[in-house]
């Protein structure tokens, strides 16, 4: 607890060098007795005496000047206006401090803390920025519960650094730059679960930054699962439901190809990842997962993988919805594959604390990818 203290003696210094005596000259008549002016005397004295000695002390002063304000604090004078901005400086503090606490060690108590400070004041850059921090430190810990509400201060602080805002620090990030693209990859890591539309076009932006998150291969997984999981399992329901075994039509052709491009973009961002991933056992499983979609692309073939991987970073970064190059072996270029079931179904971590550090995987492939319509 020493930092806080140390924080409030600092708070307080700016007045400290103005206290204002004990002295009636300018203040209205008193109808205090002389025993109690006496007494309010003492009190003052006690609390300026506080003011000057360790956290033990200046708590007490805290008291003590919340009781001189509540016997003497009408009518305002001096003293009374001193001691009242000491009391604040104070309390702000230790609000300051209880909060840094909780966002780097308790993030329940974190948000819990800033509900009434977002209601009052909800473009406080710092504050949101500080509740990403602490929405990243709840999901290292397994605890998902305020994954909504950290996304919901990424994007404010988001719109805020690019409405021109700037902040003291900006926590996770080194500066401006980094914070534009870094919020973006904390949408998309926070959103991946439950909003995944969302978290892509949120990590598209961060993938095409200028900025540590463009080469992060954590970036590119959680796009690739949350592709996988916000585009491509609903058409392969939808596909299998409507045309799965039934004579080629021209819509069924067209779901089929539609199915296929989006399969390439969960193809494309995984073999980014790979590319860029330079920890063993994370390059590992992220291999696995590419060969894994990559052969029910091809019928079961992983043949052209090696060049397909070779050329991944050489091409831009699709859009949401923008064909990605096609994720098919040389033999396949002249036919439409028929996608077999992945051979290693991943399973759903969460992040390390320190993206990129370890293996990150993408949601669970449970379903069979349908096969082509029958020609």
């Amino acid at each position: 607890m020493k930092n806080v203290f140390r924080i409030m003696l600092i708070a307080a210094a700016a007045t400290v060098f103005a206290l204002p005596a004990y002295a009636q000259d300018a203040a209205p008549a008193s109808t205090l007795t002389p025993a109690q002016e006496e007494e309010k005397a003492k009190l003052y004295t006690e609390f300026l005496k506080l003011i000057k000695g360790g956290p033990e002390q200046q708590r007490q002063a805290s008291v003590v000047g919340k009781d001189y304000l509540a016997k003497y604090g009408t009518p305002e004078d001096d003293i009374v206006k001193y001691i009242r901005n000491w009391v604040e400086k104070y309390e702000q503090a230790v609000r300051d401090f209880e909060f840094k606490e909780a966002v780097a060690k308790n993030p329940d108590r974190a948000f819990q803390l800033a509900r009434e400070q977002l209601a009052a004041s909800p473009d406080n850059l710092d504050l949101n920025l500080a509740l990403v921090q602490a929405g990243f430190n709840a999901v290292a810990a397994k605890n998902t519960s305020h994954n909504a509400e950290a996304a919901q201060a990424a994007r404010r602080a988001l719109q805020l650094i690019e409405g021109g805002k700037t902040a003291q620090n900006y926590v996770l990030f080194a500066n401006r730059d980094e914070a534009v693209a870094g919020l973006s990859y904390m949408i998309g890591y926070f959103l991946r679960d439950s909003s995944p539309a969302e978290a892509a076009q949120a990590l598209v932006k961060a993938a095409q930054s200028n900025t540590k998150f463009k080469t992060e291969p954590t970036t590119y997984v959680y796009l690739g699962g949350a592709y996988y999981d916000g585009e491509f399992k609903k058409l392969a329901a939808d596909y299998k439901t409507m045309y799965e075994g039934k004579e080629e039509t021209p819509e069924s052709r067209a779901a089929y190809e539609k199915l296929m491009q989006s399969l390439d973009r969960v193809i494309d961002a995984f073999a980014r990842a790979a590319a860029l991933s330079k920890d063993a056992a994370q390059k590992k499983a992220i291999m696995e997962q590419l060969t894994a979609f990559y052969k029910s692309r091809n019928s079961g073939s992983d043949a052209g993988l090696n060049e397909y991987l070779a050329g991944a970073l050489s091409r831009p970064v699709p859009q949401p919805g923008q064909p990605a190059h096609p994720a098919v072996s040389p033999s396949a270029a002249s036919t439409t594959p028929t996608p077999q079931p992945a051979s290693t179904p991943p399973a759903s971590t969460p992040p390390a604390s320190n993206p990129g550090t370890k293996p990150a995987t993408p949601p669970a492939n449970n379903g069979t990818p349908p096969t082509k319509p029958r020609q």
